[in-house]
């Protein structure tokens, strides 16, 4: 359990660090401390409101892990002032949230005792990282385009074409040496492609001997909502991916609300 715990704040650690970049150790235990506050500690509420790409959302405050708002000081930087009443017009720019597979139960680390006890090689938490708003204000299809450019660039080390498909997407790599072995570097990369040719899922995993290593899928929910969407699990998982998009999917969705009033 406490490994698990440990990896978990690990995990979303990495959030951190697109959104603020690195502040050293400082950095790392203040977010250990933040992630293992005691239920005594200062209230908080039940519910974030707010809006992802225009959508007005509610998240419970078991998804909703480090959010943050449009305006909101970066990770370590002090709030001028009083933090602003938040309503449906509030634009939510980021959070994060981990969810075991397949039953898709929320990970809450105020409840420790609660988190089923599993292995680095056969844990089936995921975690869940969301870009919004500010932080996500590129045209998806001109998002996922970049993203498909990445995975065919020619240079010293481009990827090549795998022949035939792996669980319906098309495979890419880059690997050095033999991936059977310790030494063996370099990516696998996967792309879901429509019928029209636009890439709707990109999965990257990194070569390595181990049943812990990830894969980490990205994809966007427009036209329902314009958020983007990282999900990372363990390779072993891979097989699993359209149900794990789907299921991550239908969660946040969820979050919708009918109520559009702003109060």
């Amino acid at each position: 359990m406490q490994l698990h715990m440990q990896t978990t704040s690990s995990n979303l650690f990495g959030w951190f660090r697109h959104r603020t970049h690195a502040y050293g150790m400082a950095c790392v235990v203040a977010l250990l401390a933040c992630a293992a506050l005691p239920a005594s500690a200062a209230p908080q509420p039940d519910s974030y409101v707010g809006h992802l790409g225009g959508v007005p959302v509610s998240i419970p405050r078991t998804y909703g892990r480090f959010l943050e708002y449009d305006g909101d000081p970066n990770f370590m930087e002090k709030r001028k002032g009083e933090a602003p009443p938040r309503d449906y017009k509030s634009g939510i720019r980021g959070f994060a949230f981990e969810v075991h597979f397949p039953d898709m139960a929320v990970l809450d680390v105020r409840n420790p005792d609660a988190t089923p006890k599993e292995t680095l090689s056969t844990r089936r938490w995921m975690r869940v990282l969301v870009w919004a708003n500010s932080d996500f204000r590129v045209d998806s299809e001109t998002y996922m385009v970049r993203m498909t450019k990445e995975v065919r660039l020619t240079g010293p080390d481009p990827y090549r074409e795998e022949p035939g498909l792996v669980h319906g997407l098309r495979a890419y790599s880059n690997i050095k040496d033999d991936e059977r072995h310790v030494g063996g570097s370099g990516e696998r990369r996967y792309l879901e492609v429509g019928k029209d040719g636009k890439t709707l899922t990109h999965i990257a995993c990194k070569v390595s001997v181990y049943a812990s290593s990830s894969c980490a899928m990205t994809f966007v929910l427009d036209p329902a909502m314009h958020a983007k969407i990282q999900v990372t699990f363990r390779k072993g998982l891979l097989e699993d991916w359209r149900e794990i998009k789907t299921s991550v999917s239908k969660i946040m969705l969820g979050f919708a609300v009918s109520d559009k009033s702003g109060k």
